[in-house]
């Protein structure tokens, strides 16, 4: 649980800024709280969310709980009270553009929905397929903003989700630009040992495989994309050739009609999520421990068609590339209920106090 910053209603038109420089902001979007976490006091950098609390947090809140004061009855600080001993612990996801939930408004590319209230230029949506994010080649530039340190802060959970880029890219030699899984297990080392070293002891590290993009032709290439709905004459077989033909397909590999390209970038997929598997099981850290998770959006598919849903239902429809909320609400509700059941410790033990911090403190934004 965070404060609710006197910031926290602010116009989220203006930019996240982060005043005392900590990797935090008082502002929810564009990169503010709900993408690193409420800043309580964004003038004062000793205060954040995730550290450990000073002197109990007696007199102010100093991690962003919520938690501050103490007890006028036996005069014992609130967060050791209600805190002391329990497993919390930070969520941080190192994830590509799936993972930060990539969105186009399909509004801005529906004939029937188009209207002078769309103003966003035409050309300007497709160097957003250009810019395809993160992967294990590019990581270590991110990984200075992960606002974790030992000792002054908590655990974390942290989930490496690079699921896509790796194999995707927008060259017509995508093959030749994967990343080689000898490369794969270099760069992934190396993202490792840095957070060995920034990571509070007891923290978690869960790998994530990479993605089967093979469902996204199978399921989308005979349907209408948003350009084509009004007049049924632009399907995502034709979106994805004239993305190719732009040099702006985003994965080339998957996006085309050459199922034998396919079946050549899910090999290459699957060998580095082996790669993935085989650190998992062979390496040790002093920091945290490592876990490794399988084909969540395989086990989202699976529980979308059990309970009757459309397979294009759970990508993005504009790109035709992406997961959508849909799917991430699944896969978070997946990865949490398996954790759970498998490996219940890296979450811990829910907080016996929950309650009475919610009636004491009230409810804190589910954070």
């Amino acid at each position: 649980m965070r404060a609710k910053s006197a910031h926290a209603n602010a116009l989220v038109s203006v930019p996240a800024e982060d005043y005392d420089q900590d990797n935090f902001s008082a502002f929810p979007s564009l990169r503010g709280y709900h993408w690193q976490g409420r800043d309580c006091n964004d003038l004062d950098n000793s205060i954040y969310p995730g550290q450990s609390p000073k002197d109990w947090d007696s007199l102010q809140d100093s991690n962003c709980n919520g938690i501050w004061g103490s007890d006028s009855e036996d005069g014992v600080p609130y967060e050791k009270k209600y805190c002391e001993g329990t497993d919390s612990k930070g969520i941080i996801i190192l994830g590509d553009s799936a993972a930060a939930h990539f969105h186009i408004p399909p509004a801005w590319l529906t004939p029937r929905n188009m209207s002078k209230l769309v103003k966003r230029p035409f050309p300007e949506l497709f160097l957003l397929y250009i810019l395809t994010g993160g992967s294990s080649r590019n990581l270590q530039n991110y990984l200075e903003s992960v606002a974790r340190h030992e000792p002054m802060d908590k655990p974390a959970i942290v989930f490496y989700a690079m699921i896509g880029n790796d194999v995707c890219n927008s060259s017509p030699d995508t093959l030749k630009h994967m990343s080689a899984p000898k490369d794969m297990k270099t760069n992934v080392m190396k993202d490792l040992e840095y957070l060995d070293m920034n990571l509070p002891k007891g923290s978690y590290v869960i790998l994530m495989s990479l993605a089967d993009g093979r469902i996204l032709w199978n399921t989308l290439h005979d349907q209408y994309h948003p350009l084509g709905q009004l007049n049924k004459d632009i399907t995502y077989e034709q979106f994805y050739g004239f993305l190719s033909c732009l040099k702006s397909n985003p994965c080339e590999g998957w996006m085309n009609k050459n199922e034998t390209l396919h079946n050549l970038t899910t090999e290459r997929a699957e060998q580095l999520s082996s790669i993935l598997q085989e650190i998992t099981t062979s390496q040790k850290f002093k920091s945290f421990q490592l876990s490794y998770f399988e084909n969540l959006y395989q086990k989202v598919s699976a529980k979308w068609e059990h309970l009757g849903g459309n397979q294009w239902d759970l990508l993005e429809p504009v790109d035709g590339f992406h997961p959508n909320q849909v799917a991430s609400a699944i896969g978070a509700v997946l990865i949490w209920e398996e954790i759970i059941q498998k490996q219940p410790h890296i979450f811990g033990k829910q907080n016996p106090f929950n309650e009475e911090i919610i009636r004491r403190f009230g409810d804190q934004g589910e954070h």
